[in-house]
């Protein structure tokens, strides 16, 4: 049985999904960035995974105390464009967050994925890959567990709200771009925390019917949601680095985690 039974993984999976909209995001991120950026710490570090060793980029601002943190999840192009991602994470750095890049992918020895090769059995390990990335995270000392969220593009989003859904996971909110809750999930969809919603309408790759699906699930079980459909945008923008559209959709991103993240509440804490 595929992951998600209202769109088979290769309709999902037929072209990048990580290339376009993170890029347009890192431009973004250049732009709206100070002039005099705070001292970032940057780091490598691995927690293990059924005997495996997966990477995890640390970037931490260069502050005493704990920090709401923020983990990015990449599409299906993997890590290829590592600074891509990079850039976003000392963005958010700059915005008072710890920022988290988990190499999932190293669970499966995967680089990137085709149509063909995306199994239920990779999915479901990916999960529980981020879902340790999640406790991980929540145990490191500059990180307040009880403001951890997740950013997920695409896959990344398939990936982000499937962990979130689970319970006793430590999210206080999730971003998703271009994705959806895998089938199997719904009726996990009450254990959400925040979520922001961000879809185009012309979506070719991930119909926004599963923006619309998300929705009703949040609704039915009265978890708060924000959400932005751009009626004229197919899938990540279609890599328009500058749209405005995907301006918009930044600048809902930074506001939605300052709200859910940065007051200093006890949220989701297992």
């Amino acid at each position: 049985m595929p992951w998600n039974q209202r769109m088979p993984l290769s309709s999902l999976m037929h072209r990048p999904l990580s290339a376009g909209l993170p890029i347009a995001l890192a431009a973004l991120a250049l732009l709206g960035s100070p002039a005099a950026a705070e001292t970032i710490k940057e780091s490598t570090r691995s927690f293990t995974v059924d005997g495996k060793a997966i990477m995890m980029e640390c970037f931490t601002p260069d502050k005493e105390g704990r920090h709401p943190a923020i983990l990015l999840l990449h599409g299906a192009d993997g890590m290829k464009d590592a600074s891509i991602y990079q850039c976003l994470a000392k963005m958010l750095v700059r915005r008072g967050y710890v920022a988290l890049i988990a190499h999932y992918f190293e669970r499966t020895k995967t680089e990137c994925i085709k149509p063909k090769a995306i199994e239920e059995k990779h999915f479901v390990a990916w999960r529980e890959t981020v879902r340790q990335a999640v406790l991980y995270a929540a145990g490191l000392p500059e990180v307040d567990r009880r403001r951890i969220g997740l950013l997920g593009f695409s896959l990344g989003a398939y990936l982000s709200l499937a962990v979130a859904a689970q319970d006793k996971v430590p999210v206080a909110a999730v971003a998703e771009f271009f994705g959806g809750l895998p089938k199997e999930m719904h009726a996990n969809a009450k254990n959400l925390p925040p979520v922001l919603i961000v879809h185009g309408g012309e979506d070719r790759t991930v119909p926004v019917e599963e923006a619309l699906d998300l929705e009703k699930l949040l609704q039915q079980h009265e978890r708060a949601y924000e959400k932005k459909i751009y009626k004229e945008q197919g899938h990540l923008f279609g890599g328009h680095y500058l749209d405005p559209d995907a301006r918009d959709a930044w600048k809902r991103t930074l506001a939605f985690f300052g709200k859910y993240l940065q007051r200093p509440r006890a949220v989701r804490a297992p």
